[in-house]
């Protein structure tokens, strides 16, 4: 067994399982089963695509790499700070996303809601964000443990029942505007793109010895294993029984008070490591790569999350889908475009067209929603 094949799967696999997954159940209860099978399958391989792009992009840099520089080199002026602004943002939101979901999570668990829970989340987590930690891969790694047993908690205590009275093979009333629903979210949930530059490192250390590994089957099988976890964890949720709400944790109240405790401490540590790991991330960008001072670069990622919860974004799909559906999505073409510049005559460039068909209608259908509320 290669280790550094293991270690790359492990690694974007583990990146990829997040917040994201809690808006997924919902989604199901909306669309139903079978149509959404379909869609985990169809995004699956929409990223699997995108991440073969990316890393050939890095693969092909010989020095360090980051997002802004690719973006200077492989796109015109105007377009690579847009860009850059748009991976800041990005990060930015999935901080909120955190927020969000820490309300859920400590209400779930101790019963303290509102901004007083919002606000307590942020400050411990936001102390992180000052101290250079040495042991950081140990917070990632307890972090990845935590969300996986919270899946495995939700699979198993809901028993051995068959039956999923909740959950309906298709969609109880059709409606044109749930074939776009999932597009956001799901760009979200399969999100993992920061994980492709540990493994593009991972593949040129190991590349001509003994320890040489396909990356593409590194980035299939680290895609594929995310959306099987997905689909056992939705299953778990409505074996639970009880209404499926959009952040899935508001409808699991009847729970009993020690397997609530349990969820939310799980829910919470795996939030509390993600979220200052980014915050850090967002001060690195802003300080080292755009050269902005220190102040604005740790003040941003401190305290511009916290406003946006406080300015009314507080519904989960939608930040969920803003995300996934602008922010990811417009990077995601931006990488595309990335990649057909620096390999223009690729055998695989027909493939270019199906991301930005993909991106393209998430993002103009989440600018609507947030118009005109679908």
């Amino acid at each position: 067994m290669n280790k550094r094949a293991v270690l790359s799967v492990g690694l974007l696999a583990g990146t990829i399982i997040g917040a994201g997954i809690f808006s997924l159940p919902y989604l199901f209860s909306r669309v139903g089963l079978l149509l959404g099978i379909i869609y985990l399958l169809i995004f699956s391989g929409v990223y699997i695509a995108f991440y073969f792009m990316y890393s050939s992009l890095l693969i092909k840099e010989n020095g360090p790499h980051d997002f802004f520089r690719l973006a200077e080199k492989n796109l015109s002026n105007p377009y690579s700070k847009l860009a850059s602004l748009i991976a800041i943002g990005e990060l930015l939101f999935v901080l909120v996303v955190y927020l969000i979901l820490a309300e859920k999570f400590l209400s779930l668990s101790f019963g303290i809601g509102g901004i007083l829970s919002v606000v307590l989340f942020w400050a411990v987590s936001s102390v992180f964000m000052f101290v250079r930690l040495r042991w950081l891969e140990i917070i990632e790694i307890l972090s990845t443990f935590s969300i996986i047993s919270l899946i495995v908690f939700v699979f198993f205590i809901g028993g051995t029942t068959t039956e999923i009275p909740n959950l309906s093979l298709f969609p109880k009333s059709f409606d044109w505007i749930l074939l776009l629903l999932p597009f956001g979210p799901l760009l979200f949930s399969f999100s993992g793109r920061s994980a492709i530059s540990k493994i593009v490192e991972e593949y040129k250390k190991a590349k001509g010895g003994s320890n040489e590994f396909s990356i593409k089957k590194s980035l299939v099988w680290g895609t594929l294993i995310p959306a099987i976890i997905y689909f056992f964890f939705i299953l778990g949720v409505f074996r639970l029984g009880g209404d499926v709400s959009p952040d899935t944790l508001s409808g699991l109240t009847f729970l009993p008070p020690i397997i609530s405790t349990l969820l939310g401490v799980l829910g919470l540590i795996a939030l509390w490591d993600s979220y200052f790991v980014i915050g850090i991330n967002v001060k690195d960008i802003l300080v080292l790569d755009a050269g902005w001072s220190r102040w604005i670069g740790v003040g941003i990622p401190l305290f511009f999350p916290l406003l946006l919860y406080l300015f009314g974004f507080k519904d989960l799909l939608l930040v969920l889908g803003l995300v996934g559906g602008v922010f990811t999505a417009c990077a995601g073409i931006f990488i595309t475009r990335m990649w057909q510049n620096a390999f223009p005559l690729h055998k695989f460039k027909k493939f270019a067209g199906v991301l930005y068909g993909v991106f393209s209608v998430a993002i103009i259908y989440e600018i609507l929603n947030i118009i005109f509320g679908f």
